[in-house]
């Protein structure tokens, strides 16, 4: 009997530190947190700005542990077009207590005479609070111009899921156009919407809505206009998914027109 009663406590043990080891590996210190970069590639038009400067907010994913304190994470500028403290500022690069989304703040200028674009890779670095995060989505694109360029990812995201699957700086013209420069603002996402409030969120139904109109506009359009349809301009590109970057998409031979590449909804 004490042979098994010793055999049952030895196993009990045995049971007892493999559930501590268990648990120590499952356990997230802090410092194994990382913050990564949203998409990789962001794009800004201030066509008609008129200020003298803009507020403009990158967004950063977190990875691993959420605190219940506000913490900064650390990047860098390690390409640019346009000059640190002169053309732009960064105001803060930090995640709050509770969230999982942050953001780097940078306050641009008004581009110079004569400068029709501005670009620029962000670096994130370690620093006392994340360590190094996956290569690839630790650095990011930023380009902030003064003509139509295609919509930050929350906003792309809601063009390409219901609009077109294909991006050009015409079909952005004529969206604006027709929508106002609101539709730049508009997202299909409440959680970006929460995080920034310079992004509207819109429910399914209004995008539903919104793109089987457009399309009957253009539709109709082309019909007063047989010889001259509404066409995408030369800088069109067809994007397998709306996470491939901006400029990473297919160009076709022919430039299509805008009613042809409208998704069918």
């Amino acid at each position: 009997m004490k042979k098994y009663l010793h055999i049952a406590i030895v196993a009990f043990t045995a049971w007892c530190l493999v559930s501590c080891v268990k648990d120590e590996i499952k356990t997230y210190r802090p410092e194994d947190s990382a913050v990564v970069f949203h998409g990789r590639t962001n794009t800004y038009s201030f066509k008609g700005m008129t200020e003298d400067f803009r507020d403009i907010d990158v967004a950063v994913d977190l990875v691993g542990y959420c605190a219940d304190y506000d913490r900064t994470f650390a990047v860098e500028v390690i390409d640019s077009t346009a000059v640190l403290g002169r053309d732009f500022t960064i105001i803060s690069s930090d995640i709050k207590a509770g969230a999982v989304r942050g953001f780097v703040k940078l306050r641009v200028n008004h581009l110079p005479q004569g400068v029709e674009r501005q670009d620029m890779k962000l670096k994130i670095v370690p620093n006392e609070y994340f360590r190094a995060g996956p290569p690839k989505n630790s650095i990011a694109d930023i380009t902030w111009s003064e003509e139509y360029t295609r919509p930050q990812p929350y906003v792309w995201r809601g063009w390409y899921l219901y609009f077109c699957h294909g991006y050009s700086k015409e079909l952005h013209r004529l969206m604006v156009s027709y929508f106002g420069e609101e539709i730049e603002t508009y997202v299909v996402q409440q959680a970006p919407a929460k995080e920034d409030p310079t992004l509207t969120y819109k429910l399914p139904t209004w995008w539903y809505s919104a793109t089987r109109e457009f399309r009957e506009w253009v539709k109709k359009t082309d019909a007063e206009n047989p010889s001259n349809p509404l066409r995408h301009s030369d800088d069109y590109e067809q994007y397998r998914t709306y996470t491939t970057a901006h400029g990473e998409g297919e160009k076709p031979d022919i430039i299509p027109t805008i009613y042809e590449t409208l998704n069918v909804l």
